[in-house]
Parts: C-alpha cells; structure tokens; sequence
C-alpha cells in the first residue's frame, strides 16, 4: 500500500499498431469465411466439415475441360455413317449446295428435322466466307462449336454437383468426364442424341438444385423444362423420358417444402400448374421454330419429331411393313451393359452401384444418413435419401428402357453418359464415407481421420485407374479407326495438288513456286492457297465401293471434285444425292433455282417459303427411295469408265470371309496412299480394345515379330489412263 498522498504513473502497454493489424486480419479472414461456406448439401462431410475441399470455379473447370474437348474435335474420328450420311451431308448441302440424301430426308418420309441441320450450319457458313477455297474449316468449326458448348454444359453440371450434392463428388466427376474415352468421342459427334446429350446436361444442373414451392424456386422448373424440351423436340424425341424422375419429384416429393397434411391438396395444385404452364410454354416456344423450318425445307407442313416417334413405334405406316428400325441390325439385351463397360470401365460399374450404395448408406450408416445431415431435415419434408435416389434413377432407367429395343447402337447411350459419371461420382463419395466410418470406429479418432491420406489415395487410385484405362482407350481409337481422315488429308493436299499443278501449270504461276523444289515441298512455301478449281475442267470422280461407310463427309473432299457409288457386296438402300443447287449458299440471297419436285407428296409452299429457302432440293427426291432397307440400283456408277479415284479397303491377312480387293486390278487401279486400319475380326478383344506401349502389342505382320493385331489397308487408288 502507497502512504497516503502518493502519486503515482501507470504506462499503457506498447501497440505497436498492432491492434490496427489485428482488426485487418479479422477482417481479411472474414471475408476468407465467405468462400468456405459449408453448404446444404444432400451429402455431407464428417470429417473436416468447416474445412471443405477445394473446388474449381465455373470458369476454372470450363477452361480445363475446354481444352480436351477441342483435342478431340480436332483429332477424334467419325464412328458412325450415320453422323456422315444424315447430318454432315445435309450441313454440307445447306453450306456448300450439294450433298447425299438418305430415305429419312425425302419429302415422302420426312423423319428427320433441317432445324437440327440449320443450327448446326451457321459456323460452316461463317468459315466458307474466310477461307473461301477450302471446305474444311467449315468441318472444324462445326466441330468447335460443338466441343465449346460440351465443355459448358459439363462445367455447369459440376459445379451443380458442387453447390447442391457434394464438392468431393464434384471433383470426382469432373475427372471422370475430363479424361472419359466415351465423352471423347460423343462431345464433338454432331448426331442428335449428342445435342441431347448436352440439353439434359443442362437440365439437370437445374434438376440437382433443392425442390420447392418458392417462387425463387419456380427459375429450376422452368429452366429444366426448357432443356428437357429442346432435348426431347429439337434433339431425340425419346430422351423425354429422362425427364419423367423431374416431374415425380415436382409432382409428388415435399423437398424442401414443409407440407401438413391438411395443405397437400393445395399444395399438389400448385406444383401442376406451375409444372403444366413452364412446360406448354416451352413447348410452344421450342416447337413453332421447328415446325417453321421444317415447312421451309419441305414445302409442307408437319411434326419431325412425331414422324421420329411413329417411324419407330408403327413403321408400317412407312411403308417398312417388315419392320422398322431393326432391318438395320439388331443386338443381344445385354449389349449396352457390354459397350457401356468398354467406354467407362470402373466409372461404370461404380454409376451401377450408386442407388444401392444410397439405400445401404441411409440404412445403416448411423454417423450420415447418405451423409446427408438427416437431423437437419424436418418431419413433413421429404428424406434427403429419396431426393438423391430421384437424380440417380435416369441411367437405370434409360439402360432398362433401351435394352429392350431390338435394334441398339452404340450412340443410342450418349444421353446419359454425363449422368453415368455423376452416378459413378456419388458412389465413390459414399464409399469414401463409408472408409472413413469404419475408420473412426477402429481408431475413436475423427481428428486422426481428418489427417491421414489413406482416404484420399484410395480415391485418387480409383479415378487414376479409370483415366489410364480411358486414355489407353482413346489411343486405340486414334490408332485403330483414324485412316479415312488420315486419307481424305492427303487426298487433298497431296494428290490433288500434285495433279493441279502438273496438269494446269499456266494456271499456277501466281504461286511463285521454287521450281528447285519437289511439287508437294515447293507448294509447303508457296505465298498464296492452292486453288483447286482448274481441275473442275476434268470432271473428276471419287467412288466409294464396300468401304463406303468409312466415307467422313464431303468437308474434306474439294469442290471440284464428284462423289460416287460403285456396286459392291452391300445390299441394303445407299444415299443418293440432293438436287444440285446454285453455287451461292442458303445464307445468301442467291437467285430462286427451279426444280420440278419427283417426290409424290404434295407441296403446299407458299411464295414466302419459295423466296426464303433456297436450297429447294430438300422439297424433293434426288432418286428412288424405300423404308425397307432394298438396294436401289440408281446409287450406282461404272468404275472402269467414271472413276478417276477410288477408295478400297483390303484385309489381306484374312484366311476367310470378305477381303476387300476390289480396286486390285493393277491394269486399271494404281495404289496412291494406303493407311493401316485395325482388322477387328482378326484380333483378340483385348488388343482391339485399348493400345498398350507394350512390345506384344503390335501388328502380327511386321518383320518376325508374332504381334496380336492385325491390320488391314485403306486405299486411294486412282485411274490409269
């Protein structure tokens, strides 16, 4: 104690400004919070709940998926003569005023929609401007657009499966899309179950997002309906059944709704016509363009998409009494499960277990509940389990509802295939789960549970697994199937300019070829684009035999040259060609052609339509067509007097069946570039499945070396003179 009367001084303890640097980094980690949200989603974390994983942004995630996608546009093959003959073709013909035309486009049929082809044409047509010389770029760009708007869909689909069911299982499905060998061919097919593909995508990052009877939530309904609309009238009319677990859920699941008994009746009225006026109104909006076009292109009107459904349901009415899509081939019920496994491997059989692993999780995982934090959901709203199984249905029953079709095709599945890697994703988060369960009993550790990489490595191991296994699949596909692209190249810049210059070379001298040069190197340096047009003057015709359905698409073959038909073993109905147009494209007010229509519809065009489309071969046949899958014998031409090339494949190394050799004639044919093509009849299952670096995996033909593929020979031969 101080005596009485003391004075006393007190100093304050040093700052240093600390306390101003303190309320900065207060305020810079609450704004760090912001980003680290934990978020409602139907599967929740246990361990590290307040430190969720890192996911990529939209942007970050469309960016990193953009890059493969346009790998794959650039390099991938056509797989299907199908995406030839019914889409390129037609494009071709809009763009370029001459194509093939299969029985689906004839007036009389009518089953397949030029509003698919028109949307399609648009980056063709802006290519033939730039490079006016050249079809290819138009090929590309369509191709372009196509990865461009893959990528989107399947960034907005991740970051759906980010915000509203899982950042894990978000991450999970991003690498398996990324790295998938059937994303890698389906993301840049212009075929409509791929359009479709991308439509549901769209859909169901809306679909993921909590039901309710909100208003805020009324933009997921209609958004969805819209997507599933486009998908189902502009796309494949039968992916309109994947929209049927969206309107169960709008229909009859509570969501996020909390509903006594006594307001369902209201309750229920509400959801219908919320769902019944946002899907007329699509609808509507969707179709009347489609019904425009459509009367456009065949001078009547009509519904393509109705046409689509009743060609497959009663193709009698078409005039294919003997059946319909199945005189194109049929399949075992099994099939799908079969090419499904060969195009996702692991991620497929995880997409088959998810509903199982669902239902076994909410059942006896005392900790989760599917992780799903089932205490903060109320009585009267609907288990976060049955919401989470309504989004993992679609893949079952798309699967179900195929197999039982007679006729089945690989391209049948693309519709779900974005769906089948977030089914495969939602396992694996909650088989994860189920690791770190057990492992918390085992160890009474959560904080020991939150620290080890054994979950994580697991996980990685799996997805590394799988995008091996893909990758090795893309190389076999690259490897195996790429010769008609390889030789359509150099058809182009190889054969045909050798040709030109040789023939025509009073035609070529603004080039300023270095005549020191070999032809080919000389025009590698020349200052100007080959022009090709000189040798229009020799009515040049490249025919296709039995390889026919090997044939890209008229993109890469230049302008001045023909493509035809020659007899071959093939007895079913070939494509024949579109009434020729003008020169100038459909985009262009080019002057009216008049055609006399050979088709027995009747055209009801109005003087409109006549001014506005003016590619008028579509309101015609360009031959003989039938439903029933029968030779028409008008497809074909004389090889030995109209052929100036032709392309052939041969299997030599073939002990039996069908060999190929029809340009063998060394008299008349001369080899011009052969590409090897793999002989699937001749190789093991294993080795045409998936290319391997490995010494055993090579040609069974080269040197002394016993390999276990076997290859055949794609051929451009040409004419002697």
């Amino acid at each position: 104690m101080l005596p009485a009367g003391a004075q006393t001084i007190r100093f304050r303890k040093p700052t240093n400004n600390s306390s101003a640097s303190k309320a900065a980094d207060s305020s810079e980690k609450l704004k760090a919070a912001k980003h680290f949200v934990v978020k409602d989603t139907l599967i929740a974390e246990q361990i590290n709940r307040n430190r969720p994983p890192w996911v990529p942004k939209l942007s970050v995630a469309f960016r990193i998926l953009v890059l493969v996608r346009f790998c794959a546009a650039m390099y991938s093959s056509i797989s299907d003569c199908d995406e030839t003959f019914n889409f390129w073709e037609p494009t071709h013909y809009l763009v370029h005023g001459k194509g093939f035309q299969t029985w689906e486009y004839s007036p009389d049929y009518s089953i397949r929609s030029w509003f698919f082809i028109l949307i399609h044409s648009f980056p063709a047509w802006l290519a033939s401007k730039a490079f006016p010389l050249d079809k290819r770029p138009g090929f590309f760009a369509i191709r372009a657009m196509l990865a461009f708007l893959s990528s989107y869909t399947e960034a907005k689909l991740y970051r759906a499966i980010a915000d509203h069911i899982n950042p894990r299982a978000a991450r999970y499905y991003l690498s398996m899309s990324l790295f998938s060998a059937a994303m890698w061919s389906a993301s840049t097919a212009y075929l409509p179950s791929a359009f479709a593909m991308q439509a549901i995508t769209l859909a169901y990052s809306y679909v993921l997002e909590p039901v309710s009877s909100k208003s805020t939530s009324g933009h997921r309904t209609f958004l969805s309906c819209l997507f599933f609309v486009i998908a189902t009238v502009a796309g494949w009319p039968f992916v309109g059944v994947l929209a049927l677990p969206f309107a169960l859920e709008e229909l009859s699941l509570y969501g996020d709704d909390e509903v006594m008994p006594a307001s369902r009746p209201g309750w229920a009225a509400s959801r219908f016509n919320r769902l019944f006026v946002y899907g007329l109104a699509c609808l509507v909006m969707i179709s009347a363009p489609i019904v425009f076009v459509d009367w456009l292109a065949y001078g009547k009107l009509l519904f393509v998409p109705l046409n689509i459904v009743m060609y497959n349901v009663f193709p009698g009415k078409f005039g294919a009494s003997a059946g319909g899509p199945e005189l194109y081939g049929t399949e075992p019920a099994y099939f799908y499960l079969l090419n499904l496994l060969l195009n996702f491997n692991i991620v497929f059989i995880l997409a088959l277990l998810s509903i199982p692993l669902v239902l076994f999780t909410s059942r006896f995982s005392k900790t989760r509940g599917v992780r799903l934090g089932q205490k903060l959901r109320l009585a009267n709203q609907t288990p976060s389990s049955h919401l989470l199984i309504v989004r993992l249905v679609p893949v079952y029953a798309w699967i179900a509802l195929m197999s039982q079709q007679p006729h089945k095709e690989e391209r049948f599945m693309q519709p779900i295939y974005t769906l089948i890697s977030f089914n495969a994703a939602v396992s694996l988060s909650l088989i994860r789960g189920w690791m770190e369960d057990i492992f918390v009993k085992m160890t009474s550790s959560p904080y020991r549970a939150g620290r080890t990489s054994i979950f994580s490595t697991f996980t990685r191991t799996v997805i590394l697994t799988s995008s091996w296994i893909a990758i090795a699949r893309i190389l076999a596909l690259q490897k195996y199937y790429h010769a008609p692209l390889d030789l359509m190249f150099h058809f182009q810049y190889n054969e045909l300019p050798v040709r030109a210059i040789q023939s025509h070379p009073a035609e070529y001298t603004y080039l300023r070829l270095n005549t020191s040069m070999l032809i080919l190197e000389a025009i590698e340096h020349a200052e100007y684009t080959l022009d090709l047009g000189p040798l229009a003057k020799e009515k040049l015709t490249l025919c296709l035999g039995d390889s026919w359905f090997r044939f890209p698409t008229q993109f890469l073959v230049p302008d001045p040259i023909n493509v035809e038909f020659v007899k071959s073993p093939f007895e079913g109905i070939l494509p024949s060609k579109f009434q020729s147009s003008p020169k100038k494209d459909q985009f262009d007010g080019s002057r009216q052609l008049k055609l006399e229509s050979q088709s027995s519809a009747t055209s009801t065009a109005h003087p409109f339509s006549e001014w506005l489309w003016r590619r008028r071969g579509t309101r015609t046949n360009g031959g003989k067509f039938n439903a029933q899958n029968k030779e028409e014998a008008d497809r074909y031409v004389d090889p030995e007097s109209q052929c100036s090339y032709a392309i052939g494949l041969n299997y030599p190394h073939r002990s039996s069946g069908w060999r190929g050799n029809e340009f063998e004639d060394a008299t008349l044919w001369e080899p011009r570039r052969c590409v090897k093509m793999l002989d699937a009849q001749e190789t093991p299952t294993a080795f045409r499945t998936v290319w391997l670096p490995l010494p055993w995996w090579t040609d069974a033909h080269v040197g002394d070396r016993k390999g276990k593929l076997s290859f055949g020979e794609l051929c451009l031969y040409k004419r002697r003179s």
